[in-house]
């Protein structure tokens, strides 16, 4: 496993390198050669092809440099005419190969006048500053004086403002302190519901004695997943393990699919996401949902991108239990029967609800609706698809590697940071070959090192060439022996198991029948539709497309790492049946309840509830676009970090939401 993640860097290190050197030479095409070399590039199904990717490269770059090597002899064809004593005749392809020489000879040539000229400027510069620096030595002398008043000044001025913001306020009376007896309302009604559905009848007085997590401490675990997902997307090397060399030479933003990739299943979905991304971008971050008669009851948490100033026609927010921004204005000015009409804490501090009653009140909803062992299992289960049994040698190998490219980088010198902030690669020096192999424990041929020494003492646009000329040789997909042995191993393998290629269709049920104690694993299926109802049923790591669930009831059938699309659910409700890590896109669910089923990591595309109510199943991580709810009231629901773009909410209240 080590050894094939050393494999994983070295590919995604060469991939990165022609992506770099693929996006200079575009730059360089006319727009029809641009055009054309993003087509070839296109048609590549699998973005880890680099063999494809070097054919297209290569016959872009010989069809620019014959084009660059014609115009040099049209130019020198001109001075010819114009001289009268010359007659220029038909070159060869061995005369192109020496104007290419002669082009690079002169761009040597070019680059150590530029540099001869910066470093005379250079010299002029400090011997003009040197004048400069004396005259402004004594002003700084003169004005020193000056600058220390103006400081005391303002210093005393910000003591005044600290002195009046903290001035001392007298009141005739005071509230008294709330005492174990005096708990707020919300807190005995929460305190009631666990002691009857809570986990082992455990109170919230008894939160100590019970070892389960506090959802406070699973929605902080949640917010550092959300952190480090999206640190990881910003990483420089995330873009070329998700990018194809369509994306990396044309240096577009977002990943792209592939022509097969586009018409499947997860396809849809993942151009979903990205429309969300542009949208996002696109509205700097508005809020681009409609609502309508859609007013939400004492909801528990702010809406992911919240309108305060136009929050949808009769759609407002009454009683919320948390602070709004427009709230906190009207109470400055003096307004809080207005700010309370909306929110309650503004109201309800002086009566003993808090945000720690808000909190527990949302603890009590999840815990009834199961959602904490949910989100529990799936971050479970997110550490086991991450590392499994490899986590200490990934973590080591992983460690070592980027120790030996921080410690490389430190020992650049000013023109290697350069051509590393401008092009993104840089070659190495001599002395740092040494290095690499010293803290590696590694010791080179002898004929290797004399390919080195050759190489680190050519110029750079001679290494620059030597580096295609190595595309150009994995592009004809050289050495052919790895070839060879490459398709011996797949002619073994389908030999020994033949049968492997076919997949079982799935057998449908008989309609008004009941599947109890039936999981499906690992069974990708489509065009399957499921008509009876299901108990006790998940469905795990099986994939399915054009599969609706038609008047099937589900009961303790959790769907669980199985992507879907299209997939609509009518008259099919949901009971004790999450959705963890399963996105959908085109599911619309119609006439079809949701009771204790929440969605956890769970993205939606273009999958809008109509006539469905929601009861005690929240929406953790799981974003949705294109979708949004018509005459579906949602009661104990809450949308937990979820974003939503696009979405209509139409005649459908919700309450603790």
């Amino acid at each position: 496993m080590v050894k094939n993640l050393h494999g994983n860097w070295y590919s995604a290190g060469l991939k990165a390198i022609i992506g770099k050197l693929g996006n200079e030479l575009y730059k360089k095409l006319r727009n029809d050669e641009q055009k054309q070399l993003g087509k070839c590039l296109d048609n590549i199904e699998d973005k880890r092809d680099l063999v494809m990717s070097s054919q297209c490269l290569t016959k872009f770059r010989k069809n620019y440099l014959r084009e660059m090597n014609r115009e040099k002899m049209k130019k020198e064809e001109k001075k010819v005419k114009k001289i009268g004593a010359f007659t220029m005749e038909q070159q060869s392809m061995e005369r192109e190969e020496e104007a290419q020489i002669e082009i690079s000879n002169e761009q040597n040539a070019i680059e150590k006048q530029i540099n001869t000229h910066h470093l005379e400027q250079l010299k002029l510069k400090n011997y003009f500053d040197e004048p400069m620096n004396g005259l402004s030595r004594g002003i700084n002398e003169r004005n020193a004086k000056k600058l220390e008043k103006l400081k005391n000044v303002r210093q005393i001025e910000e003591w005044k403002k600290v002195q009046g913001i903290h001035k001392i306020k007298q009141t005739k009376s005071q509230d008294k302190l709330l005492s174990r007896g005096d708990r707020s309302a919300i807190f005995k009604l929460t305190n009631l519901i666990d002691k009857f559905f809570g986990k082992n009848g455990n109170s919230a007085d008894n939160d100590k004695s019970d070892n389960s997590p506090k959802w406070t401490q699973l929605y902080d675990a949640l917010v550092k997943i959300k952190m480090a997902n999206d640190q990881k997307r910003k990483m420089p090397g995330a873009r070329v393990y998700e990018m194809r060399m369509y994306d990396l030479v044309l240096a577009r933003n977002e990943p792209s699919l592939g022509p097969k990739e586009k018409k499947s299943g997860n396809g849809i979905l993942k151009m979903g996401i990205q429309l969300l991304n542009k949208l996002r971008n696109a509205t700097g971050g508005a809020n681009s949902n409609f609502k309508m008669m859609s007013p939400r009851f004492v909801p528990l948490l702010p809406e992911a991108a919240e309108e305060q100033k136009n929050r949808g026609n009769l759609s407002p927010t009454i009683l919320a239990l948390y602070d709004l921004e427009d709230n906190e204005k009207k109470a400055e000015k003096g307004t809080t029967a207005e700010a309370a009409a909306t929110s309650l804490p503004q109201l309800l501090r002086a009566l003993g609800v808090t945000s720690q009653d808000r909190d527990t009140l949302l603890h009590t909803l999840l815990d009834v609706s199961g959602s904490i062992g949910h989100v529990q299992k799936a971050m479970e289960l997110l550490k086991a698809l991450n590392f499994f049994e490899i986590e200490n040698d990934l973590t080591d190998a992983n460690n070592r590697i980027v120790d030996a490219f921080s410690k490389m980088e430190q020992s650049f010198d000013d023109a290697q940071r350069q051509e590393m902030q401008k092009d993104g690669w840089t070659f190495l020096r001599q002395f740092q070959y040494d290095q690499l192999c010293t803290d590696q424990y590694a010791q080179l041929p002898e004929g290797f090192r004399h390919s080195i020494d050759e190489f680190s003492q050519m110029p750079r646009e001679t290494r620059e060439a030597m580096l295609w000329k190595r595309i150009e040789r994995i592009s004809r997909n050289i050495p052919d022996e790895i070839a060879d042995k490459l398709d011996r191993r797949r002619m073994e393998k389908n030999e020994r198991f033949p049968g492997q290629r076919r997949r079982k269709r799935r057998q449908l049920e008989p309609i008004g029948g009941i599947s109890v104690l039936s999981p499906i694993m690992l069974r990708p299926f489509m065009f399957s539709p499921t008509l009876t109802p299901s108990v006790l049923g998940p469905l795990v790591l099986s994939p399915n497309i054009f599969s609706p669930i038609i008047l099937a009831p589900s009961v303790l059938s959790p769907f669980v790492l199985s992507p879907s699309a299209p997939m609509p659910l009518i008259l099919s409700p949901y009971v004790l049946s999450p959705y963890i890590l399963s996105p959908m896109a085109m599911a619309p669910v119609i006439l079809t309840p949701y009771v204790l089923s929440p969605n956890i990591l769970n993205p939606f595309a273009m999958s809008p509830l109509i006539l469905s109510p929601t009861v005690l199943s929240p929406d953790i991580l799981s974003p949705q676009i294109l979708g949004g709810a018509i005459l579906s009231p949602t009661v104990g629901s809450p949308a937990i970090l979820t974003e939503t773009f696009l979405a209509a909410s139409v005649l459908s209240p919700s309450v603790l939401s």
